[in-house]
């Protein structure tokens, strides 16, 4: 019987012994992901902090759209609104804005015009708020309406959850 005992004893250290470098070795796998995602974002905050005062254009991943397969809906009346001003000066911009959708399927595209118009007050919401945070110096530069435009198409493609926005155009845009 003591033989026995000691033979169970036997066989249990092993499998204690396989349980440790088993924990050993997760605990190393966790060390190692932990130290890689502490790279990306230590990267990603390098990367951003060069980047910081420049504004980039993100552009979304989406096949081209022809110009003639782009329906133009004007949204609302002339906006009128403040500016992003330093100090005590007073700024402000005057535009008219059009959508672009993608009018490929004319049936999804009728549909969705409705929609943008039903919705036109949250549509004319969210480009006023993002001309709020603008500058005049920042749409005033070379390429500043444009970088202005696709920070509009991203917040709008956002809200709505289609890529049936394709592009923003302004009309008339001056700024004081």
């Amino acid at each position: 019987m003591a033989d026995e005992k000691d033979d169970v004893k036997e066989i249990k250290e092993p499998k204690d012994k396989s349980k440790g470098m088993m924990m050993i070795i997760i605990m190393m796998l966790g060390v190692l992901i932990l130290a890689i995602v502490g790279g990306v974002v230590i990267l990603l905050m390098q990367l951003n902090s060069a980047n910081d005062g420049e504004q980039q254009i993100v552009f979304i991943d989406q096949p081209p759209v022809s110009e003639l397969d782009i329906r133009v809906v004007p949204i609302g009346t002339t906006i009128r609104t403040n500016l992003q001003s330093p100090g005590t000066a007073r700024h402000f911009a005057v535009v008219d804005v059009a959508v672009g959708i993608n009018a490929t399927d004319e049936d999804e595209a009728n549909e969705f015009e409705l929609l943008l118009l039903q919705r036109e007050a949250a549509v004319l919401d969210r480009i006023i708020s993002i001309l709020r945070r603008t500058t005049r110096d920042e749409i005033d530069r070379e390429g500043g309406s444009e970088i202005l435009a696709e920070e509009i198409l991203i917040s709008l493609q956002d809200a709505f959850d289609t890529q049936m926005i394709v592009r923003i155009y302004f009309q008339n845009i001056s700024t004081n």
